[in-house]
């Protein structure tokens, strides 16, 4: 009885002294669904995945400080480095901000920041709710990815009453994988992480059959081959295509999915002048007998 009694106190304590798993760790890869239905309907005639692979890449240094870099579909996304259960995100030469911190207990507030447009993110775009402000209203253990995860959930600080909004899972991130929320609405609704791999074990999140979900289909044409520069126009910024065979149409769009401009692609770059739009956010889309290449957000100051 005496050693039943003395298992039953330290068996608390034994959870509460487990390891910490770190995300950062070699090996370790990510599959993100991200959900493109930028316009409610009748204005969203064109709905599609995009499954993005993150992986974990070189270590750099940065002052003196070692960071990992992550890639996105083989092309570097952003900088992290992981101590004591917080993981940091590099967002200048000289500045961090605290990305996770999976020392967080019930009653704990975090302030997510606004990566929408002043930070690389580093994966997916999250939910996309417009919350900066969480308080962790329940810590438990789960098994999850073959092992037992510490598990944060939290709520809007400020609207507590709206219930559960978001959740980190130790060793990976969020439901969305690497990255973090992005609080300004884009032309996404959202990702899912459909795999996380870890020594050589893949596993299947968020009820996904496949590690690549991606179905938008553009041939031999590679999206990274359409580009806005400079984004945000100032002045004039050029729509670059491969070429003017590849695409026949362009279509400009408000963040509400208000069609307001439209042309016939003839040549292989089509010049946007600030002086066209009023200040704020838009979309453009680049088409192929109806077929989309690419939709993409552009900013006008």
């Amino acid at each position: 009885m005496y050693k039943l009694l003395c298992y039953i106190l330290l068996f608390p304590f034994a959870l509460s002294a487990q390891e910490y798993i770190p995300m950062l760790q070699e090996g370790n890869s990510w599959s993100v669904d991200v959900f493109y239905c930028p316009y409610d309907p009748p204005n969203n005639p064109d709905e599609w995945t995009e499954t993005e692979q993150i992986s974990i890449g070189e270590e750099v240094l940065i002052d003196g400080i070692a960071y990992k870099q992550l890639y996105r579909d083989g092309d570097e996304s952003c900088l992290l480095r992981e101590e004591d259960g917080v993981v940091y995100k590099l967002i200048s030469s000289n500045n961090e901000m605290i990305f996770f911190d999976f020392n967080m207990e019930v009653g704990d507030e975090f302030y997510i920041a606004d990566s929408g447009f002043q930070y690389p993110y580093c994966a997916g775009t999250g939910y996309n709710i417009p919350i900066f402000f969480i308080k962790v209203y329940e810590v438990e253990m789960l098994f999850i990815a073959g092992q037992e995860r510490k598990v944060i959930n939290f709520i809007d600080k400020h609207s507590p009453n709206d219930g559960h909004v978001l959740s980190w899972i130790e060793g990976i991130g969020t439901l969305a994988g690497p990255g973090h929320t992005w609080a300004l609405q884009d032309a996404t609704c959202g990702s899912l992480l459909a795999c996380f791999s870890n020594n050589g074990e893949t596993y299947f999140m968020n009820g996904a059959g496949s590690c690549d979900n991606t179905s938008l289909g553009i041939g031999d044409i590679s999206e990274e081959e359409i580009v806005l520069y400079p984004n945000p126009i100032t002045n004039t910024s050029f729509l670059q295509l491969p070429s003017a065979s590849v695409a026949d149409r362009l279509k400009i769009f408000t963040i509400n999915g208000k069609l307001i401009g439209e042309e016939l692609i003839t040549k292989d770059y089509i010049p946007l002048q600030a002086t066209q739009y009023s200040a704020g956010l838009y979309f453009y889309r680049v088409l192929s007998e109806g077929r989309v290449l690419k939709t993409a957000a552009f900013l006008v100051k």
